[in-house]
C-alpha cells in the first residue's frame, strides 16, 4: 500500500555533476532509504535515513544555491523549514539564518498506529517519532545536529494525503527557529 505501507522498503541514490565547460563545476550525491516493519496487525515501525555530500571541483567555488538544507515537516520536525545548520547574523533583518551546507545527515524512527477506538478507519493513522539531522559547511560537526520527538497524524483526504505533527526539539540551539506544530502534504513512500 503506497499510502499506508506496513512492510517494504525503498532505497534511492541520486547524483548531479556539472559539465566542466562553465564556471560552476560541482558534484552532489544523495543516498536515502526507508523501511517499514509490521509489528502486528495495527502497528508498523518505520526507519529512514539520508546522507548527502557535495563540493566543487577544479578551481571554482561551490554554488551556495546547491547547498543542503534541513528542518521542517519533511525532515526534522519541530524546527522551521531549512533552519538547521550553522547560523550567521543577517545584518539587514537582524536575524540569525543558515545558508545550508555541503554535507547532510538525517535519520528517523516512527511508530504508526490506528486512532484509539477507531481501528477500522482506513484513511487515518497516528504516529510517534524520534528524528535527527544536520547540515554542515565542511566536515561533520556533531554540535550542529538537531533532534526532535513528537506525535503526528496522516489523513488520506479527498485532496490528497495531509499530515500534521506536533514536535518538541530536544536540543534547541540559542538561535534556532522552532515550529512545534507543522502541516504538510504527501504520501508515506
Amino acid at each position: 500500500n503506497a499510502q499506508f505501507p506496513t512492510s517494504g522498503y525503498t532505497w534511492k541514490a541520486t547524483g548531479e555533476i556539472s559539465m566542466p565547460v562553465f564556471d560552476m563545476r560541482f558534484y552532489k550525491f544523495i543516498a536515502s532509504g526507508e523501511r517499514y516493519f509490521p509489528l502486528s496487525n495495527d502497528l508498523t515501525f518505520k526507519v529512514r535515513g539520508q546522507a548527502g555530500i557535495a563540493d566543487s571541483y577544479g578551481n571554482t567555488k561551490y554554488p551556495f544555491f546547491k547547498n543542503f538544507y534541513m528542518g521542517g515537516p519533511k525532515s526534522v520536525r519541530g524546527f522551521d523549514q531549512a533552519s538547521i545548520g550553522k547560523k550567521t547574523l543577517n545584518s539587514v533583518t537582524g536575524k540569525y539564518e543558515t545558508t545550508g551546507g555541503k554535507h547532510s545527515a538525517f535519520a528517523s524512527a516512527e511508530l504508526f498506529f490506528p486512532p484509539p477506538g477507531l481501528k477500522n478507519v482506513k484513511s487515518f493513522r497516528l504516529s510517534t517519532f524520534l528524528e535527527g539531522g544536520g547540515v554542515f559547511k565542511n566536515d561533520f560537526d556533531g554540535d550542529e545536529m538537531r533532534f526532535s520527538a513528537g506525535v503526528g497524524a496522516l489523513w488520506l483526504s479527498p485532496f490528497g494525503p495531509l499530515t500534521i505533527s506536533y514536535a518538541k526539539p530536544l536540543n534547541e540551539g540559542t538561535n534556532d527557529q522552532v515550529s512545534t506544530l507543522q502541516f504538510g502534504m504527501g504520501g508515506a513512500f
